[in-house]
């Protein structure tokens, strides 16, 4: 899948530390955990805490600038591929023990992902995903969302929506 960079990227940098925007939501136990991914020349992060933890009963609006503060928190990290790995392994950690559970097998018990991925300017990419053996896939491209330019309340509801498609 294909993610955007920032406009402000210039030209000299190089393709890959042009920095993405791109979030995540996991719903465990009726709470929505949300962060950005970062990117780094080599792989896709967890990006830095702070996370947003709401109640699943919590507003769209709520929920949608939720995800688009975590979007706007998603950025590059220069980080060799073992940095980045104990980078995405500190934070999975801690993101665990935010939802009071000691590791990431336990957190991704149970859980539901959706993507969110800036693919064009005010255009807003939803993917749910299903969880297989040990990793997430997307969900068929027909259960996609495209949102063009939503208010948060917009992106909240597909959100809600996308996590209906997820499956743990």
């Amino acid at each position: 899948m294909r993610r955007a960079s920032f406009p402000n990227a210039r030209r000299r940098d190089s393709a890959y530390l042009r920095a993405v925007k791109s979030a995540w939501l996991n719903l465990r136990r009726s709470r929505y955990f949300i962060g950005p991914y970062n990117e780094t020349p080599n792989i896709t992060i967890i990006g830095a805490p702070p996370y947003s933890v709401l109640s699943a009963s919590c507003a769209p609006d709520q929920l949608g600038g939720a995800i688009r503060f975590a979007l706007e928190a998603s950025m590059e990290e220069a980080a060799s591929w073992d940095d980045a790995l104990k980078l995405a392994e500190e934070r999975t950690l801690e993101l665990a023990r935010l939802a009071g559970v000691q590791d990431r097998r336990t957190f991704e018990r149970g859980a539901r992902l959706v993507n969110f991925d800036c693919v064009d300017h005010g255009e807003i990419l939803v993917t749910p995903s299903f969880r297989k053996r040990g990793y997430w896939d997307p969900v068929p491209e027909e259960q996609w969302q495209h949102l063009r330019f939503p208010s948060d309340a917009e992106l909240g509801v597909a959100a809600v929506e996308a996590v209906a498609a997820s499956t743990a």
